[in-house]
């Protein structure tokens, strides 16, 4: 989580056979190297996870373990922006059209109807879609609530809790049966 793609990949050396990160497939000793962390290849139990110090470090490089979330547009704002899709504007011109249309011969009323049709479909189109944004960034509101606040790590050989925004990578964490995964991570015990 604290990598861009770049920094990861040449971090481990190129991408696994068909252009994916490739962690999962590398041994415990070769993430050991890999991340500076202590992991016991044949007692994973017994690892002793990143110093502190190191935590420190790469906490400082990397920046914390957080979602950052997108700039915020006010809701007003996203629904105008719904008007400017090509679709809508050509709705737009041709309801436009059809007004001007019924200025100049007032004889029928047809273009009149068209253009408060095509008006009124324009409108209930944007809402529509503005109103599937807006359910869409409060999902995402809710997905980034997810991340739990606190993490069970092994630094310096102890478990401890510590902020899940004070993961790095490298750190060994544990979970238990009904925790949330605080950050990307390989699973190297289980029991």
């Amino acid at each position: 989580p604290l990598l861009d793609a770049s920094d990861a990949l040449e971090r481990i050396g190129g991408k696994g056979a068909d252009g994916a990160f490739s962690e999962h497939m590398m041994s415990l000793a070769e993430l050991s190297t890999l991340y500076s962390s202590h992991i016991d290849v044949n007692d994973p139990v017994k690892s002793r996870g990143l110093t502190q110090q190191m935590a420190e470090e790469l906490l400082a490089k990397y920046g914390p373990n957080v979602l950052t979330p997108p700039p915020k547009v006010p809701l007003w704002l996203l629904f105008l922006i719904q008007f400017t899709n090509l679709l809508m504007v050509l709705l737009l011109i041709t309801a436009t059209l059809c007004l001007i249309l019924f200025f100049v011969d007032m004889s029928t009323y047809t273009n009149l109807y068209i253009a408060v049709l095509l008006y009124v479909v324009v409108v209930l189109t944007c809402y529509e879609t503005f109103s599937q944004e807006a359910k869409s960034d409060s999902l995402m509101e809710k997905f980034r609530a997810m991340v739990p606040e606190q993490a069970s790590v092994t630094r310096d050989g102890s478990m401890k809790a510590s902020s899940a925004s004070e993961l790095v990578i490298g750190d060994i964490i544990r979970l238990k049966s009904g925790d949330k995964i605080p950050a990307d991570c390989r699973v190297i015990y289980n029991q």
